[in-house]
């Protein structure tokens, strides 16, 4: 049984309350999860690899760190009590386990609501931006952007005097984007696509963007090839299309050297831990944490016992631009205490 992508399924099970077998592992008793396109993707069972067995699904939450392993190091030892940030596969349960590098301490003006949406969406367009730092972007391509993911990523490419080339699907959401924004000046509906590809073609040739953030795939991929300037580089870190990529036309790889590279946060961040733990690290707490109650910040919409994913994902997927919707295991009647907890996701 899956979880489907109409939302058909859904599963709540008890299960024993995960053993810390080793040192470095502490557990979380979870307070809220969000929901993301990849939550959606990963219960369908076509993103990434799965689990084996029963697992909850979700990739990232808030809650205390209740335990820690009788032999745990000094570092581990003081989360004990913390509020934290997590990261890892089955958020969508009571308590979760996790390795310690995968907590984040909360600061005091972060509540555990908007901790719980500071790891997926703030880490990957970071991270993604720092990219585009790299390879000497001034200018963005940004599709899906009235997304929560896709608003962080205008605000950092603001931030960074870099220029947002933004996409929406609908024409009555072009205006409040740019009304959200001061300083965002190119906002483009593909609800009317002549018109839509006039003027993505007029300020791309004036910006010459050298990156896009592509959340979309399928066919759209092929069109933002087209419109980035020679030597440019597609990011593509998701799929909202359910569709291959198509449409990209040879003389854009052949003759103007454009790229086509992934990204995925799964990959990415225990890459970057184990390249240089000390790094990431001073990262996190220089660059990151001090962007959580500002330029990370998201609207909650909705909450849910993790017993009604299909709610959930139902109010989700009516309106994804409306803000985020957490999952809460407090808000199931069927909260547990002691040995066993409930996890709800796909198997």
């Amino acid at each position: 049984m899956k979880f489907d992508k109409n939302g058909n399924v859904g599963f709540s099970k008890e299960l024993p309350v995960p053993v810390l077998v080793m040192p470095e592992l502490v557990l979380v008793k979870v307070h809220s999860a969000p929901i993301n396109p990849s939550d959606c993707y990963n219960m369908a069972g076509s993103y990434g690899p799965q689990p084996e067995g029963i697992h909850a699904a979700g990739f990232e939450g808030s809650g205390v760190v209740c335990k820690v392993h009788e032999d745990a190091p000094e570092n581990v030892k003081a989360l004990l009590g913390k509020s934290v940030a997590i990261c890892g596969h089955g958020t969508y349960a009571e308590y979760f386990a996790l390795h310690f590098s995968m907590c984040i301490v909360l600061p005091e003006n972060v509540d555990l609501e908007h901790g719980a949406m500071t790891v997926v969406n703030p880490l990957t367009a970071l991270a993604m931006m720092d990219r585009a730092k790299e390879l000497g972007a001034t200018a963005v391509i940004i599709n899906a952007a009235g997304s929560q993911l896709g608003k962080i990523a205008i605000r950092l490419a603001l931030k960074d005097g870099i220029t947002p080339i933004c996409t929406v699907r609908q024409t009555k959401n072009v205006q409040p984007l740019k009304d959200e924004f001061e300083g965002l000046h190119y906002v483009f509906s593909t609800e009317d696509p002549e018109n839509f590809d006039m003027l993505m073609k007029e300020a791309c040739t004036a910006k010459k963007p050298l990156v896009c953030l592509d959340a979309v795939a399928g066919e759209t991929t092929g069109k933002m090839v087209s419109y980035l300037a020679d030597k440019g580089t597609c990011i593509i870190y998701g799929n909202l299309s359910g569709q291959p990529m198509s449409g990209i036309a040879v003389g854009d790889i052949l003759s103007r050297y454009v790229k086509i590279e992934g990204f995925w946060l799964t990959n990415w961040l225990p890459e970057k831990i184990q390249k240089d733990p000390v790094a990431y690290f001073t990262f996190i707490e220089a660059e990151f944490k001090p962007l959580l109650s500002t330029t990370f910040a998201c609207n909650v919409a909705s909450r849910f016992g993790v017993h009604q994913i299909k709610d959930g994902y139902e109010s989700y997927m009516a309106n994804q631009s409306a803000g985020k919707v957490l999952f809460q295991p407090g808000l199931s009647a069927e909260a547990s205490e002691g040995q066993t907890h409930h996890i709800t996701g796909g198997l």
